[in-house]
């Protein structure tokens, strides 16, 4: 079986599964309906996280206390973290020229 005709097989099978491959959004390099509101989240918990961790050295620095805004640095680590690792997933799937692939990764992020 030649590599052309494997490739032919998998889009005979994927449309017979009902799925349309030139026009979904993974194909057109946008993020999915099901995870639009997992991207908003991500990007809310990230944004969330620098103001936070900003505030926190700011507290920090204008008291001349590193305790003061710690309560600051402790809530930018919990909410960054998250926010950075799935807005990482969704620049990786962007940035990925393979369709396949580019659907792997999308396809290992959680829906809300």
């Amino acid at each position: 079986m030649t590599e052309n005709s494997a490739k032919y097989n998998l889009v005979e099978e994927e449309a017979e599964a009902g799925r349309k491959i030139t026009g979904d959004s993974v194909t057109n390099n946008q993020i999915p309906r099901r995870l639009r509101k997992t991207f908003t989240c991500s990007l809310v918990l990230f944004l969330l996280g620098i103001v936070l961790l900003i505030l926190g050295i700011i507290k920090s620095v204008d008291e001349n206390d590193f305790f003061s805004g710690l309560t600051f640095l402790m809530l930018s680590i919990i909410v960054l973290i998250p926010g950075a690792f799935y807005m990482y997933q969704f620049f990786k799937a962007k940035r990925e020229q393979d369709v396949n692939i580019r659907r792997e990764i999308l396809d290992d992020i959680p829906g809300v």
